[in-house]
């Protein structure tokens, strides 16, 4: 069962557009048997959305969708009538997912017959509520770098940390799942899939027709050739194809341009291969890295990918290169003031930040190739994760290396305005991350990333 630690159990936790659910005494429907809940609050249900001319446009809750779908269903189920279940855009996502859970075959037949005459079936993996939003503001986002990154905290972001530990001998790996909106919840969940990856895999997210995927690849073990896909909306594995190098600590990125995931480098290599994510089409660039490092640190700018520092098998690198994913190059700009290895890097509009193990925080300039420093971090730390909320960056997990342990869980928030540091929460305890993504979704959606709640939104 879910437990909060620091918390009293049986509280109430309230997602938006979803009921309230008591959590002590059921979990209803939902499959928590391999959750924990770290720490907890409870997000306010959301009723309205803004348009983009800041107009209030009210929609219908989760919890009146359910009652009514509720009430629709128990009629339907005592006469057998389809016109008991009021069927409309809204609802029938909530009908089918009740037909899957209930192996009502009738129901799931009639479902399919009214999405099939209303047109629905060309996108399914997103639900309709969720889709008519995303069609209010295509036009909002331009950067074909930044899929939400606005200040609307209604739209699902999930933080992705795979931990430090994740390849211990548990009968069980386990992901940590941070929803950005809040930041204040962390969700330990267990993913036996993590169990067949070997040390030193690498994660990122990609996306196809706006649905979000992570990526996996990597490792010394025995799929260590494999990519794997997760859909995040299905929740569902599968082996997504098979590349020609082993790759070891290494580099993984999308470039939403190319539609491709990127794998670079690694422990003693140098090479950079391309998986588009649409077909599972794979090729080895004619190209390398200038230097061969593992341990860099990487963010995507346009069509490049910008990788700083890390580690080559004798020395720490202070080097800046750029992969040109247009015209398949690789160029070793100038180097960082400080040596960078096992840091993160984050774009915010148009510079990317770099944060280090040393403390130091550099803001890099990709047009210009100029660097300069930062606000030191309040303190050095490593196997840490950072994120991107509101404009402002954030530092969660990670291990102290200044051999004090106070306020080892706590989250930093970063403003690149006024170049400040300030702590913003503090977890129960210490949190060592081997690698982490961030998961965006379409619009408003109750899914959560590695557990499976009505299978479709």
């Amino acid at each position: 069962m879910m437990t909060a630690l620091g918390f009293q159990q049986g509280y109430t936790c309230i997602y938006p557009h979803l009921p309230s659910i008591d959590l002590a005494p059921t979990f209803g429907s939902w499959d928590t048997s391999n959750a924990t809940l770290i720490i907890a609050t409870a997000p306010p249900l959301e009723t309205a959305t803004d348009d983009e001319n800041g107009n209030r446009d009210t929609i219908s809750t989760g919890s009146e969708l359910i009652e009514k779908g509720k009430q629709g269903l128990a009629n339907f189920l005592s006469s057998g009538d389809r016109t008991d279940l009021k069927l409309c855009r809204e609802n029938v996502e909530y009908y089918l997912a009740s037909a899957n859970r209930l192996n009502h075959k009738q129901l799931e037949n009639v479902c399919h017959k009214f999405i099939q005459e209303c047109g629905m079936e060309s996108d399914r993996r997103v639900c309709l509520v969720c889709q008519s939003l995303i069609d209010k503001r295509n036009s909002v986002n331009n950067n074909p770098n930044l899929y939400h990154k606005d200040t609307d905290l209604k739209v699902p972001r999930y933080q992705i940390m795979f931990p430090k530990d994740v390849n211990s001998n548990e009968t069980e790996g386990y992901v940590l799942v941070l929803d950005i909106r809040s930041a204040r919840e962390i969700q330990k969940i267990g993913v036996k899939k993590l169990t067949k990856f070997g040390t030193g895999f690498t994660a990122c997210t990609a996306y196809v027709n706006k649905c979000p995927y992570v990526f996996v690849f990597g490792g010394s073990g025995k799929h260590e050739k494999s990519l794997f896909r997760y859909d995040v909306v299905e929740n569902k594995w599968n082996r997504f194809a098979h590349l020609k190098n082993t790759h070891y600590k290494h580099i993984m990125a999308f470039v939403p341009l190319q539609k491709a995931v990127y794998v670079i480098g690694g422990k003693g290599c140098g090479v950079i291969e391309k998986c588009e994510v649409e077909t599972g089409h794979c090729t080895e660039l004619n190209t390398s890295l200038k230097i061969s490092v593992h341990n860099a640190s990487s963010a995507v700018y346009k069509d490049k990918i910008f990788i700083f520092g890390g580690k080559t098998i004798r020395n720490h690198v202070w080097s800046v290169q750029v992969v040109d994913t247009t015209k398949n190059t690789v160029s070793k700009l100038r180097d960082l003031p400080f040596d960078c290895s096992g840091g993160q890097a984050v774009v915010v509009k148009d510079k990317i930040y770099i944060a280090m193990e040393n403390g130091e925080m550099i803001r890099y300039c990709p047009q210009s190739d100029q660097s300069e420093t930062c606000a030191k971090q309040p303190y050095t730390r490593k196997h840490f994760s950072m994120f991107e909320k509101n404009g402002h960056l954030n530092i969660v997990g990670g291990v102290r290396t200044d051999g004090c342990l106070e306020h080892e869980g706590t989250m930093y928030t970063y403003c690149p305005d006024s170049d400040e540091w300030r702590a913003t929460f503090t977890f129960t305890r210490a949190l060592p991350i081997h690698t982490s993504c961030t998961i965006d979704f379409p619009k408003e959606c109750p899914v959560t990333p590695f557990r499976k709640m009505f299978g479709y939104c």
